[in-house]
């Protein structure tokens, strides 16, 4: 599996107003991710489960430039959501962040080898960095559909 840079070799982007639909079950963990990513320039859409993302996703459809998802949220499996996500936008980039070891979850078959994941926990300057490297390349739902 793909994992963005730590530390010293992460590169952090300030936002430029795009807006990040975040979909986290964990409340302190989608409070976190907000302040980081709105103080950084960016808007911030919140969804606690797959249901409510697919909903504000289909709500904000195209003006949202990135999804940025827990792995293993309630209401919905992994590809079932990014494939839900796909039928509203195709073009739909997805950042996905895990607590659980990546042998874990490719013993699991939850995503493809190629797919690029950020560990929890991560440093601010990481996330950053993740996200200001997904807005400029393509991102990683090839693997869904």
């Amino acid at each position: 599996m793909s994992r963005v840079p730590e530390g010293k070799n992460a590169v952090t982007h300030s936002g430029k107003n795009e807006s990040i639909l975040v979909v986290e079950d964990d409340k302190w963990a989608r409070s976190f991710l907000r302040e980081l990513l709105e103080g950084n320039g960016y808007k911030v859409i919140e969804a606690e489960d797959a249901l409510s993302a697919v909903e504000k996703f289909g709500h904000h459809g195209s003006s949202i430039a990135l999804v940025l998802r827990d792995m293993i949220i309630p209401k919905m499996s992994g590809r079932e959501l990014c494939r839900e996500l796909a039928c509203i936008h195709t073009n739909v980039k997805i950042l996905f962040m895990s607590g659980y070891p990546d042998d874990a979850i490719r013993a699991r078959g939850i995503v493809a080898n190629d797919v690029t994941i950020l560990s929890k926990p991560f440093k601010p300057e990481e996330l950053l960095s993740a996200v200001g490297q997904f807005l400029i390349v393509q991102g990683t739902l090839k693997s869904f559909q």
